[in-house]
């Protein structure tokens, strides 16, 4: 009766918002999770961050993909690696989703990274259940006039993309003092209201 579940997927980077996220910011993740096939979206409600990080590990994940918001929009993603609390902060820049387009939302299979301008968002990307190659659904990572576009298509129909900045990458050794941070409740300087 005990043991793996064989229908039940296990995660390798958990996707969640921070508190009172916007509908835009629970789009993108449920578009995401549909899409690649490691993720699991987390509902966030009145969880602690604390208990997002003890749940990300008991369900066996690698990583927290942790998205905040500003004026309804999605402002940063938070890659964080559970094993060392290390972060990568990436400022989004812009969002087009599926829901804007009124495209209507279908199975897809996992997407291959077709071409890429940064390695650090395709290793992130290949941690979330995309390969590398040709097939459908893609997804390409270009410099466009300073910033990286992440686009994901399928038959030519650009479904969903998000725009970053492509010169605030911060890779942070120690997660802002992680035994304090819980403590206190703080990310990157924001109150735990924002997280």
């Amino acid at each position: 009766m005990y043991g793996p579940v064989p229908h039940i997927r296990q995660p390798n980077v958990i996707l969640t918002t921070s508190r009172k996220s916007s509908p835009r910011v629970r789009h993108l993740l449920n578009y995401l999770e549909e899409i690649l096939p490691l993720t699991l979206k987390f509902n966030r409600g009145k969880s602690s961050f604390q208990y997002i990080l003890h749940t990300t590990k008991a369900l066996g994940a690698n990583y927290l993909f942790y998205v905040t918001s500003k004026n309804g929009n999605p402002d940063y993603i938070y890659f964080i690696d559970i094993k060392d609390y290390s972060v990568v902060k990436i400022p989004i820049l812009g969002v087009s989703l599926p829901v804007d387009k009124q495209v209507v939302k279908r199975r897809l299979k996992a997407p291959c990274i077709e071409r890429s301008d940064d390695i650090q968002i395709t290793r992130i990307l290949i941690e979330m259940g995309a390969s590398i190659g040709i097939c459908k659904p893609t997804i390409d990572i270009r410099t466009v006039d300073g910033s990286l576009i992440i686009s994901f298509s399928y038959r030519e129909d650009n479904f969903l993309w998000i725009k970053i900045n492509s010169y605030t990458f911060e890779k942070v050794n120690e997660f802002i003092n992680y035994d304090k941070w819980i403590r206190k409740g703080e990310i990157a300087g924001n109150d735990e209201s924002h997280i």
